[in-house]
């Protein structure tokens, strides 16, 4: 496309074709080449609809990608330029169809400053009518698509296509890979399952922070609101009843127990609270007669069933370990459940089956991974398909196990990152639950807090040095590596580059050492290396370890054990660990004079910010957190020792800062953010800057269908 402009100017910006820069306000602007090339497409096709396709035909033309790419560079483009999906002045979004440039654009000369105004040749693409239903192209979007630009479908899968269990031969082995389907995407956590005869997909949705249950007619693509909107709840789980005529779920208020409801698929009044006390994961029998469901208490997890009302429930099985998912076998004779703990950061999770009956379990395969998710039976009941990943930064993969053997092959090999999951009862369709996360190292100065700029893509942790380097967590190798970025914040240096997960880094007072977890000999360990990434040495050898912090004199390390929470602390030099504390009492922040400690705790099931005394573990203060909002992450304690700063979120998942006053008194507001959660925050020692990393979780119900289906 031949265009006489080579820079348009709107608002703030200028993009220049030539240079392939945009800049702002006169200065450049981080921005990666495919969302460049995006921008450029659509403001060269100004006031015209560019619907996905060929958005994605013009900049993905080279590979072949998931319209997942498309919809993450579209979020990143809003993010640089501070436009809003609801209340655009750049992008408009046109629901199930594209997006249209609609800022006011002039073009221009750049080495004029754009002063000088041409009229720009913008030329539309053609546009094709939206495609009928649900069937657009599949979204798809792994915990490492901030840096992944292709998504290869390539592994062969075996599907059943039978009408019927026990047909034998109704495997279809298929060489080229399964065909993806994307049903609902949004930016909340959702939950969702798709009926035994494939009829209706149930979903939860948010609307202005209310979170509701709907139903889609597969044949016609209509959806229905089932059960209303409600303020602070959270949809876990759900299923159908094996005769298709109603949905269970399982839902909570945030941070209360969950419980088990029903509501038929016409919808109308819920009968609530069938079973209470619930986790989240639960089953139906193929009958109708049994629901098997998880409770949590605080020395053990029980998998227990009851009648289909709730009453006779009995526990079955019980572990100190986190089960996962659980589900009945087609017969109604057995379940099989997910259990294992992933904190350690091995390979210690399984899939079991339990006799309903006699309550004796099997390992259904002696395979171990990281962690596993969801569990579903084929029809046959030769066999489970499962979503699970061997390596703590590995997205989660569908594998079969078949039965009895207990073989293990894995079926995909994607960048995708799969959650729960639930089939058709002929598995001529499996239904998948997808989350993803794109984040950023934002920057802001003090001066305006609530005025952040993205600087370059990061994931766990970051931390500031003495010179005004960044220490951080990114995905750029392939791995989840420690990185540097320099105090013009261009140049950048992988410190780690171990085939590990390296994540969550600390610096020591002295500027001279960088400790971080690492699963690189085969758990989750403290580790330490030298300001610049050399010589690397394994402070901890236990059985699982993480959220590490300096004491203010640098000769410790604090620690947590994955096992118990227990708190602990190692020599930096290295030496013998000596615990501090048996509790539970998880990432704390070390007061600057070294005596005092704060976290998070419940406190007659409330949320509360406490203060311990390291001499003696005994409470000093306790806090109130705000009302409504949900807190639980780092906690940062300034030099000055006066306040504390912790992130929460809101119903939204819209995260700020809140600053606690150690003099006593309620939280105070301290950013008005309006857009993206905030998973980890730093000051430089100067207090003159502020670094988050900040993001959004992107929630995909999928339908996965084998080729010729």
């Amino acid at each position: 496309m031949s265009l006489e402009a080579q820079s348009f100017e709107f608002g703030e910006f200028v993009l220049d074709a030539d240079e392939k820069v945009l800049l702002r306000n006169g200065k450049p602007t981080a921005i990666t080449p495919k969302v460049f090339d995006l921008l450029l497409f659509l403001v060269q096709n100004h006031g015209h609809l560019i619907e996905k396709k060929a958005l994605m035909e013009k900049v993905w033309a080279d590979s072949f990608v998931e319209e997942s790419n498309l919809t993450f560079s579209i979020r990143q483009l809003r993010k640089i330029l501070g436009d809003g999906a609801h209340n655009s002045k750049f992008i408009e979004t046109i629901p199930k169809r594209g997006y249209r440039f609609i800022g006011k654009i002039e073009a221009g000369n750049i080495e004029n400053g754009g002063s000088e105004k041409t009229n720009a040749s913008l030329v539309p693409v053609s546009v094709k009518p939206p495609l009928d239903g649900w069937s657009s192209r599949p979204v798809f979007l792994s915990i490492l698509a901030i840096l992944s630009t292709t998504v290869l479908l390539s592994a062969g899968f075996f599907i059943w296509r039978g009408e019927q269990a026990g047909n034998d031969k109704a495997f279809f082995d298929a060489d080229s890979p399964l065909k993806f389907e994307t049903v609902v995407s949004s930016d909340r956590p959702m939950t969702a399952a798709i009926s035994s005869d494939g009829k209706y997909i149930a979903y939860s949705r948010t609307t202005n922070g209310l979170q509701s249950l709907w139903v889609r007619q597969s044949s016609s693509g209509v959806d229905t609101q089932v059960v209303d909107p409600e303020d602070g709840i959270i949809y876990l789980g759900m299923k159908f009843s094996g005769s298709g005529e109603y949905i269970y779920f399982s839902r909570r208020l945030r941070d209360e127990p969950a419980h088990i409801d029903r509501v038929s698929i016409l919808g109308g009044t819920p009968k609530v609270n069938i079973l209470k006390n619930v986790d989240g994961a639960f089953s139906i029998s193929p009958n109708d007669r049994l629901i098997s469901f998880r409770r949590y208490e605080p020395e053990k997890r029980s998998l227990l069933i009851a009648n289909i009302d709730g009453s006779n429930t009995r526990q079955i099985f019980e572990t100190t370990k986190t089960f996962t998912d659980n589900i009945f076998s087609p017969d109604g004779k057995t379940i099989a459940f997910a259990s294992g703990q992933s904190g350690a950061g091995d390979q210690d999770f399984s899939v079991y089956t339990i006799d309903v009956e006699n309550g004796k379990v099997k390992p259904a395969t002696d395979f171990k991974w990281h962690h596993v998710r969801g569990v579903v039976w084929l029809p046959d009941q030769s066999g489970l398909l499962v979503t699970a990943r061997i390596k703590n930064d590995d997205p989660q993969q569908l594998w079969r196990i078949s039965l009895p053997t207990g073989e293990v092959k894995k079926i995909t090999n994607t960048q995708n990152d799969f959650g729960s999951i639930s089939a058709t009862r002929d598995f001529s369709r499996i239904l998948l639950m997808q989350s993803s996360l794109s984040s950023n190292l934002d920057l802001a100065s003090s001066a305006a807090f609530d005025n952040v700029q993205p600087v370059t893509p990061a994931s766990a942790g970051i931390v500031w040095t003495h010179d005004g380097d960044l220490i951080y967590t990114s995905a750029s190798g392939g791995n989840s590596d420690i990185w540097l970025l320099k105090t013009d914040r261009k140049n950048q240096k992988q410190l780690t580059t171990e085939n590990s997960a390296d994540f969550n880094p600390r610096i020591s007072p002295d500027g001279r050492y960088i400790v971080f977890v690492s699963d690189r000999a085969g758990k989750n360990n403290i580790w330490r290396i030298n300001g610049d990434g050399s010589s690397p040495v394994k402070l901890t050898d236990g059985d699982g370890e993480k959220y590490p912090a300096f004491m203010p004199d640098g000769q410790f390390v604090v620690f947590n054990s994955a096992k118990d929470g227990a708190l602990w602390k190692v020599p930096i030099e290295g030496g013998e660990p000596t615990q501090i504390s048996g509790k539970r009492q998880y990432n704390v922040s070390i007061s600057p004079d070294g005596t005092t400690f704060a976290h998070f705790t419940k406190v007659d099931g409330e949320q509360k910010l406490v203060i311990k005394s390291f001499e003696d573990d005994e409470v000093l203060k306790v806090f109130d957190t705000p009302a409504g909002l949900f807190t639980g992450r780092e906690i940062v304690w300034p030099k000055n020792g006066k306040f504390l700063l912790y992130a929460a979120e809101d119903s939204n998942n819209v995260g700020n800062l809140w600053r606690q006053p150690l003099n006593g008194g309620s939280p105070e507001k301290f950013t008005n953010y309006t857009s993206e959660e905030i998973f980890y925050f730093d000051f430089s020692l100067d207090g003159s800057e502020i670094a988050l990393v900040r993001g959004l979780w992107n929630h995909d119900v999928v339908l996965a269908t084998a080729p010729g289906n």
